[in-house]
């Protein structure tokens, strides 16, 4: 009796073990998912990344997924519902593609459930994304080079750190007008990309071609989100001219006190100040000071010589400029003085019969899309009668006409027929008011 009790109740103990054992192989999905979590990284604004999973069958019968839950972050993109339903054999896969397309900035996340006969047989899949955002800090926004000698050259650095979690991509750095007396120059090939966290520094160069001190803007533009970001700095220099004999260190050092327009009135006589600052312990005579050049006929020295400045001590050198037509004036100022000492002072200018006009800024709306892949659009205030595209090295690439009295449209064709290359681009819009100017990046 105690043996049959025994076999009685292992019977209902393997019943038992039987009953989990059939409940735990029912309660397993028929589809696995490779990998089980979508995680897309650091994805910029603008931009589209493409991942795989792969769905598979592990069970020993046919399953058929009809259809894919609506992701609730439409960031996030699953390209497979045209070829649903589709049915897998036993240890068939399926290969899905899903992208992130982030237009916001900060952490994504969705989840993707699928429909499946039988029912409720595939896992659920979690997609997180982040949505890359450049943050670009300066060393500086201010490069002053003081006083700097005609026909040297001076260098400053201006340092760049990517402390965003993104590449960016700056495509060009421009100065201002760019005109004499200094020319300011960046010495760095662009495109140029900083990666995440990275560094870099550009050598800001600075050449005066004549006397005079001049404050400019430089701007660097670099992509991001989807738009054109510049940003702006000041950079100033002296340029001023020393006389001094052969090996010596000091002698007399001409500036000019204050910045002097340098576009000047046809038929009007335009006096021009500079100082004579005298750096040695002698006192120093100019004996001679001459004009030549191509221009030389318009300048006179206003001033009796011979003109001396004692050691230590300052004088004023006074010029009078009357140019007889519109253009570039060209011309230098040869001095020689007691000490044996000789140098030029070159002049740089520009006259007109009409005082310069500046260009109006385009705003962001009157051009797009920008960046643009085909078509450039442009919308004005007024009536315009062409659009001009200029490189950045200052070259005229293409003249639009006019669709209507407001709008122009420009295909990315320079006058040859020929599509432009990817950069930077300079827009300038003709009107009775002005010119309207801008950037644009042609990607």
């Amino acid at each position: 009796m105690i043996r049959s009790l025994l076999s009685t109740r292992l019977l209902r103990l393997s019943a038992i073990v039987l009953l989990v054992s059939a409940s735990t192989t029912f309660a397993q999905l028929m589809l696995t998912v490779a990998p089980a979590n979508m995680g897309f990284g650091v994805v910029s604004i603008g931009n589209t990344k493409t991942m795989t999973m792969i769905y598979k069958n592990i069970s020993n019968q046919d399953i058929t997924i009809s259809s894919f839950s609506s992701l609730a972050n439409t960031y996030f993109a699953v390209a497979a519902n045209a070829q649903l339903p589709i049915t897998l054999a036993p240890n068939q896969s399926l290969a899905i593609a899903a992208s992130f397309s982030p237009q916001t900035a900060g952490a994504q996340t969705a989840t993707l459930l699928a429909t499946t006969s039988p029912a409720n047989q595939a896992p659920a899949v979690m997609f997180t994304g982040t949505t890359g955002v450049p943050q670009i800090t300066y060393s500086t926004r201010t490069l002053n080079f003081g006083d700097v000698k005609i026909n040297t050259t001076a260098t400053l650095s201006l340092t760049l750190n990517n402390v965003g979690n993104t590449n960016v991509t700056f495509y060009t750095a421009r100065v201002g007008n760019n005109q004499p007396p200094v020319i300011f120059t960046v010495g760095t090939n662009f495109p140029l990309t900083i990666n995440a966290g990275a560094t870099v520094t550009l050598p800001i160069l600075c050449s005066p071609v004549a006397l005079g001190t001049e404050d400019e803007l430089l701007y660097l533009s670099y992509g991001a989100q989807g738009l054109v970001i510049t940003d702006t700095f000041t950079v100033s220099c002296n340029g001023i001219q020393k006389i001094a004999r052969s090996g010596d260190a000091s002698g007399l050092v001409v500036r000019q006190p204050e910045k002097t327009n340098t576009n000047i009135s046809v038929g009007k006589a335009t006096a021009m100040n500079f100082v004579l600052d005298n750096e040695t312990d002698n006192t120093i005579t100019i004996t001679n000071a001459t004009f030549s050049g191509t221009d030389a006929s318009v300048f006179t020295l206003s001033m009796a010589l011979p003109f001396t400045v004692s050691a230590h001590s300052k004088g004023d050198l006074k010029v009078l400029c009357t140019p007889t037509s519109s253009g570039d004036i060209k011309a230098q100022l040869d001095i020689t003085t007691s000490q044996e000492a000789s140098g030029a002072i070159p002049f740089a200018l520009r006259s007109s019969s009409t005082s310069g006009v500046q260009d109006i800024q385009l705003s962001t709306t009157a051009m797009y899309p920008n960046p643009v892949t085909s078509v450039l659009n442009l919308n004005l205030p007024e009536n315009s009668s062409k659009a001009e595209i200029w490189s950045i090295n200052g070259a005229l690439l293409s003249t639009v006409s006019t669709i209507n009295q407001t709008q122009l449209q420009w295909n990315l064709e320079s006058q040859n027929g020929e599509k432009v290359s990817t950069g930077l681009y300079i827009v300038r819009v003709y009107t009775p008011s002005g010119i309207y100017s801008g950037t644009i990046v042609v990607q």
